[in-house]
């Protein structure tokens, strides 16, 4: 049988347009794959990734955004982008910035941010405006996530160069005045050079404990041993050391150091410990108890006889005013023929008890 010309026309006709719809319909799979290829893409972004339309209205909500503001994407599409992210106090710089974005200019900078339940944080956001193929502006992209970490992270080190910055001053000021009362109270180069040596020596050490705890805080203990141990002879009779385990804060720690040192020195040079059984006996405790007011004693025994000294040295002007004006202590010396005895009382607002310190 003979098909007229007529029918096979139209049943080719109709087999392109089924064809053309069959690739239509692929098309637009690939199309709707690609699209949800893409916002699994963002998606995975740890950023906040949010597309409005020029106007400010919300056309993408990526899931790093749900989680960083709080809204979910149903909710935030369709909304303004003024009234979810950014925080009171900073409306009007991010009108300002939309209103450049509306003009063609990009953003980047810190703003601060806001949440859901009003909570806000300080943030890093990147702005740029979408074009069309004739060049006319459809859409503004954001990137944005949170600084908080990093601003305390600066906030930190700022404290720190300020904190380093002033203990260097004080430690070149307290240098200075070793180096001064050191000179006054030699007779000769080389006596002064051993002083002076020795105390700079004596300054570096608390500034060691100071550093291997971040410039908070010493054990007293600690203090005291680092001083008095190269003349402890293992039998633990000539080195006695007994109270609560205590922290002294940075600002205490450097003057009760050098006066440790001193008493340390006078004590090798002319008291117990440059006797063959000389003993130094060092207790404190909390007065009464209170974790505010520190007293401890350094006692010599089984040293030469002990005379009042002809001239006031070194030490004894530390103890007395460096220690008086410093931390205000209250110091008391006794010039006792079994040996020097020192009673040292200092207020501790800011010293710690260590916990299971005993």
């Amino acid at each position: 049988m003979q098909v007229a010309s007529g029918d096979s026309e139209l049943q080719a006709e109709i087999a392109r347009l089924r064809d053309l719809l069959e690739r239509e319909k692929l098309d637009s799979r690939r199309g709707e794959e690609q699209i949800r290829f893409q916002a699994r893409l963002l998606d995975a972004v740890h950023e906040a990734v949010i597309a409005t339309d020029p106007s400010g209205i919300v056309l993408y909500w990526n899931h790093f955004a749900e989680g960083l503001y709080g809204w979910t994407a149903e909710e935030a599409v369709g909304r303004n982008i003024l009234e979810l992210t950014p925080a009171e106090e900073d409306l009007r710089d991010a009108e300002a910035v939309l209103a450049r974005l509306r003009r063609g200019e990009p953003w980047s900078g810190e703003i601060t941010l806001r949440r859901r339940d009003g909570s806000s944080f300080p943030g890093h956001v990147s702005d740029a405006p979408v074009y069309d193929d004739s060049g006319r502006l459809i859409a503004i992209v954001g990137i944005s996530y949170n600084i908080s970490e990093r601003k305390e992270a600066e906030e930190k080190q700022a404290l720190l160069v300020r904190e380093l910055h002033h203990r260097v001053k004080n430690t070149l000021t307290t240098v200075q005045a070793i180096m001064g009362s050191t000179a006054r109270a030699s007779n000769t180069t080389e006596e002064f050079q051993q002083a002076f040596t020795a105390r700079i020596a004596s300054l570096a050490r608390t500034h060691s404990l100071l550093t291997d705890t971040k410039w908070q805080s010493v054990p007293f203990q600690d203090l005291l041993q680092a001083e008095l141990e190269p003349y402890d002879d293992g039998s633990a009779k000539r080195i006695t050391l007994a109270g609560p385990a205590l922290e002294l804060p940075s600002e205490l720690a450097v003057p009760i150091g050098m006066a440790v040192h001193e008493l340390t020195t006078n004590a090798a040079k002319h008291g117990s410990l440059g006797e063959f059984g000389g003993r130094v006996e060092v207790h404190w405790s909390l007065v009464d108890g209170d974790p505010r007011q520190l007293c401890w004693e350094w006692n010599e025994h089984d040293g030469p006889p002990v005379e009042l000294p002809t001239r006031e040295g070194f030490g004894s002007r530390l103890l007395k005013r460096v220690l008086t004006v410093q931390t205000g202590a209250d110091v008391k010396i006794d010039y006792d023929p079994d040996g020097l005895r020192v009673t040292v009382a200092i207020p501790l607002q800011t010293a710690m008890l260590r916990k299971g310190g005993g």
